[in-house]
């Protein structure tokens, strides 16, 4: 038996998420998310969250792969890309 800590996946697709979270997700399920950031933050490949309306804008605006949004979000705007977004 190995000490060595478990290799852990370095990214996730989208539709694997959803089935871990139990949550619809609406957009490509085969994006690749490889980390979590802030709206202001996130690059290519992260997953954003957005926890409160006033922050609407910055969801517009980010870079992000992906997004988490509340269920009665209207806006599923991310610029750039088609991203996924979850809804929970």
């Amino acid at each position: 038996m190995s000490n060595q800590p478990e290799e852990k996946p370095t990214s996730i697709k989208v539709a694997e998420l959803a089935r871990l979270l139990n949550c619809a997700y609406k957009g490509k399920g085969s994006t690749k998310i490889t980390g979590v950031a802030s709206l202001k933050e996130a690059e290519k490949g992260d997953l954003v969250f957005l926890s409160h309306p006033k922050y609407r804008k910055q969801l517009e605006q980010t870079k992000a792969s992906a997004a988490i949004v509340p269920l009665d979000e209207k806006s599923t705007k991310i610029p750039g890309r088609n991203q996924p977004f979850f809804k929970f």
